[in-house]
């Protein structure tokens, strides 16, 4: 019995202690449940803080845009202090221990890897790279641009420049930041801004590293050690080139200390033929011909300018024996952007008379500019009269913006709109200038790095010889597809002749060409270029769905498609150039820029990849 009344004791001890462990079990599971719940709170409060913070970064960064722009720096530096407030405690909401546990969760983890890289892309962006921005705007301002007196102070343009070297390289470190990160595995609401915010960052590193190339090269070639001679070339995009338009005024200025004075005028016309032609890169003189070297109005058959450049110096020095330090563009487009900022430019003086019985305008304007160049001026009968015509019109521009003040705000997105379109270009014949400017924008370059992307080019040669051009209308768009042959890419070309169905009668000669060169009066024929990305291949081209028997060629390592198309008052055509090989990255076009505005020209693509089965 004593046995029996043992082990009924030692059974109940057993379970009494049975159910303490499992009431000991369900206590420290339900810590731990409460610890993940509370832990999973802060940090879902830490994330909300962190968006929070980020959402006020953004909607104070159109603000300081805006403040800079009307030079308002004091309250800009004041927007500085709250960006960097704002994005200071993103980035702390989002460096806790907690928050680097939860980014190991398989779900979460990658959504908070996001947030937390993008706070510290921003606190870095506000940390170092606006003060130094600020700083240097503020030193600087659009006064170089615009300088009261004509008189440049570029002493503060040096003195600004290693404050642009600290922006870019901060600029430069968030948008890398940004580029290294996974988003393979974030969901798409995250995904979406992640990606505008590196376009944008992109974008803006692109502008700051250029801002301080600038910085360092301008004073020497604004004159500080001894004066600079320029030739600047006005592309007439009434008749098309590659690389804009025929260069048909010519413009020598000469830069001195920071003020510039125009010295010469000329017209392509007048240099005549160059026999023999000045030497071009023979690959280019195998794609456009050898007029490269033989005219003038022809260095922009390549879309390439430091090549259209180097060769109009050249020709210039054999015309006239004066070497020049570098070569400008701008176009008539550009033109009408900048009077936005000036205002009308008087063109009622006594050069001008002669000219009044065709019904010319008696002042420049925004509205009229690129009407009055590129069409009514051919109401002028005479070649050598329309050159005399845009001669008194340059030098009657270049005066008003040399004394007139223009309104700031509008000359910043002046400058930025005509270099965004490619309508402002510059090259240096100083080698280490030169190399500054090479790969951005306003150099012009086809062979410049392509930062990422997956660069393509359309590019219009006119062969009416004529000035029609003002009259087509252009649409370009690159499309990413798949097949069974795998992921390629298609460039899409649209032209359409709107000039008036009876153009052979109603327009002028000179405007039509009247048949000279075996293109009836009204039609008009164009070159067409299609430049793919480094390393890819144009495997074909279409034209209105049937094949186009399209030549090709590389330059620079890109592959060259080219096709000629003729279009009669009224008619429109589609080619399609396909490219293979192309990077899996975000998709860009260059094209020449003519009558259109860019934004009207270049569509939007689709895809930087291939969904698995997509057509």
């Amino acid at each position: 019995m004593g046995d029996l009344r043992r082990d009924g004791r030692a059974r109940r001890r057993v379970r009494r202690s049975r159910r303490a462990w499992r009431f000991r079990r369900a206590w420290a599971l339900a810590a731990l449940l409460a610890a993940v719940v509370v832990c999973g709170a802060v940090v879902a409060v830490q994330a909300m803080s962190t968006r929070d913070e980020l959402t006020r970064v953004a909607a104070l960064v159109p603000v300081l845009k805006g403040q800079a722009e009307d030079g308002r720096f004091d309250d800009a530096r004041a927007t500085v202090r709250e960006i960097q407030q704002h994005a200071s405690a993103a980035r702390g909401s989002s460096s806790s221990p907690l928050w680097a546990l939860a980014e190991a969760l398989p779900w979460a983890g990658p959504n908070l890897r996001v947030a937390r890289e993008v706070s510290v892309a921003a606190d870095g962006l506000a940390s170092a790279a606006l003060p130094a921005l600020m700083d240097a705007a503020s030193a600087v301002g659009p006064s170089l641009l615009a300088p009261p007196g004509g008189q440049r102070d570029l002493s503060a343009l040096a003195g600004a420049a290693p404050r642009l070297a600290e922006a870019a390289d901060a600029v430069d470190a968030a948008a890398s930041r940004l580029r290294g990160i996974d988003d393979s595995a974030v969901l798409p609401q995250l995904r979406g801004p992640l990606a505008e915010g590196r376009k944008q960052l992109d974008a803006v590193e692109g502008a700051v590293q250029t801002a301080e190339a600038m910085a360092r090269i301008a004073p020497g070639m604004l004159g500080a050690d001894g004066p600079r001679r320029y030739l600047v070339l006005i592309q007439n995009n009434a008749e098309t080139r590659a690389g804009g338009g025929i260069p048909g005024a010519l413009v020598e200025l000469v830069a001195e200390r920071g003020a510039v004075s125009v010295t010469a005028q000329g017209s392509a016309g007048g240099l005549g033929v160059f026999a023999p032609p000045i030497a071009v890169d023979p690959v280019q003189t195998r794609i456009y011909s050898s007029r490269l070297g033989r005219f003038m109005q022809d260095v922009t058959l390549t879309p390439d300018f430091p090549t259209a450049a180097a060769t109009a110096a050249a020709m210039w020095e054999a015309s006239t024996g004066r070497k020049v330090d570098g070569v400008a563009s701008l176009d008539p487009v550009a033109l009408a952007q900048l009077l936005r900022a000036w205002g009308p430019v008087d063109l009622s003086g006594p050069e001008f008379s002669r000219f009044r019985g065709d019904g010319l305008p008696t002042a420049l304007t925004s509205d009229n500019a690129v009407r009055t160049l590129l069409s009514d001026i051919y109401r002028i009968e005479s070649p050598k009269e329309q050159d005399a015509y845009f001669a008194a019109v340059a030098r009657k521009v270049f005066d008003a913006f040399s004394a007139g003040q223009p309104k700031e705000k509008a000359l910043l997105s002046a400058v930025e709109t005509v270099v965004g379109d490619g309508r402002m270009l510059l090259y240096s014949t100083h080698s280490e200038e030169q190399a500054a400017l090479g790969g951005w924008d306003i150099s012009g370059s086809v062979a410049g790095p392509e930062r990422g992307d997956a660069r393509f080019g359309a590019y219009f040669n006119d062969g009416t010889g004529a000035k029609m051009d003002y009259y087509v209308r252009r649409t370009v768009s690159v499309v990413r597809m798949c097949d069974s042959q795998g992921s390629h890419a298609v460039l899409r070309i649209s032209l359409r002749n709107d000039a008036p169905e009876d153009a052979a009668h109603s327009l002028p000669a000179y405007v039509t060409g009247n048949g000279v060169f075996g293109i009836p009066p009204g039609m008009v024929q164009t070159n067409v270029v299609a430049y793919g990305p480094a390393g890819a291949y144009v495997e074909n081209a279409v034209i209105d769905g049937a094949p186009g028997g399209m030549a090709s060629d590389r330059h620079a390592g890109r592959p060259v498609g080219l096709l000629t198309v003729r279009l009669a008052p009224g008619q429109s055509t589609q080619l399609e150039f396909r490219f293979s090989g192309v990077p899996d990255a975000p998709m860009r076009i260059d094209t020449s820029p003519g009558v259109q505005p860019r934004a009207e020209v270049v569509q939007e693509g689709s895809g930087t990849g291939c969904a698995t089965g997509a057509g």
